[in-house]
C-alpha cells in the first residue's frame, strides 16, 4: 500500500512538472499573426534623370501613392507623409512589395521601375505584437544617369 502512495505522488509530481514546463514563460509576448507594413524612409543618394530631379510614386497593393508625385533631388529625404502614409498588412507567409516608380508628370502612367523593397511573412512571424522591425535596402541602376536610393520599410507585429 505504501508503494502505491509513493507511485501516486511521483505521478502527480511528474504531471505538475510537465504542466509547468509547457506553460509559457512569465512575461513572454504573444507572436504576431499579421504585420502592418509602412514606408519608413526614402533617401536620394543620386537621381537618375539628367535634369537632376526624379519624380516618384510607390506601387503598393496595385495602387500608386501619392495621388500626385514626390519630386526628389540628390540628398533629399522623403518621409511617409509624402507618400500618403501608405501601409498594408501581411500574414506570416506572404510577401508584400513597395515598388519605387519614376514617373513623368503631368501624365504619370506606370512609370519606370527603380526597384522594390519587400516585406516577408517569415519576418512577421518572428515579431511579437507591437514589436517593430525596420528593413533597409539600396535601389540603384541606370536610367538617364546613375541613380541610387535608400528605402526603408517598417513592419509592426499585430
Amino acid at each position: 500500500m505504501r508503494s502505491s502512495k509513493v507511485v501516486s505522488v511521483l505521478a502527480l509530481v511528474a504531471a505538475l512538472v510537465g504542466t509547468v514546463a509547457s506553460a509559457p514563460a512569465a512575461g513572454a509576448a504573444a507572436r504576431s499573426t499579421t504585420c502592418r507594413v509602412t514606408l519608413y524612409d526614402l533617401d536620394a543618394v543620386n537621381v537618375g534623370e539628367s535634369d537632376g530631379r526624379d519624380e516618384f510614386q510607390l506601387l503598393v497593393d496595385s495602387y500608386f501613392y501619392p495621388n500626385g508625385w514626390v519630386g526628389m533631388r540628390a540628398r533629399d529625404d522623403a518621409d511617409p507623409v509624402h507618400f500618403d502614409n501608405v501601409s498594408t498588412t501581411i500574414g506570416t507567409t506572404g510577401i508584400e512589395s513597395f515598388a519605387l516608380r519614376e514617373v513623368t508628370p503631368p501624365i504619370l502612367g506606370s512609370g519606370t521601375s527603380y526597384g522594390a523593397i519587400s516585406a516577408y511573412g517569415g519576418t512577421c512571424a518572428t515579431l511579437s505584437r507591437g514589436q517593430d522591425h525596420i528593413y533597409r535596402e539600396i535601389l540603384s541602376g541606370y536610367d538617364e544617369t546613375y541613380y541610387e536610393y535608400e528605402i526603408a520599410i517598417k513592419m509592426t507585429g499585430l
